[in-house]
């Protein structure tokens, strides 16, 4: 995009539009060049004029989207490997399809448990 600046395809639909906005956009209008910018609707590209069709992830077995109903469930703070498997085996009987768990905790003092960080990530 900076490299060519703004441009819009025409199409059937907005969905072949490419837009800017904030500081770009302000940035784009002034290059003279530009035939026009294309501004998002007020719920970009989450609304149906960007994206026609539910959206649908598949992560293993589990499906997010698309009428499925997923619950999605762990740990704020990934703190060791015993406290991930135990809150495992509780959330996988109490439903849920997906495990998360947070291993980067910023906090507004250094001295509090801030996560695993990459360690976190690999359990």
């Amino acid at each position: 995009m900076k490299r060519q600046g703004p441009f819009c395809l025409k199409g059937e639909s907005a969905m072949n539009e490419p837009t800017v906005t904030g500081a770009e956009r302000n940035q784009a209008i002034r290059i003279t060049s530009a035939e026009s910018v294309c501004t998002p609707p007020r719920q970009g590209f989450v609304s149906r004029e960007y994206q026609e069709h539910d959206t649908v992830i598949t992560i293993g077995n589990a499906v997010i989207g698309g009428g499925s109903f997923t619950v999605i469930a762990g740990p704020c703070s990934v703190e060791s490997l015993e406290q991930l498997v135990h809150t495992a085996v509780a959330v996988k009987e109490a439903g849920a399809t997906i495990l998360r768990g947070g291993a980067f905790k910023p906090r507004t003092s250094p001295y509090s448990f801030q996560g695993l960080g990459q360690e976190g990530l690999k359990l």
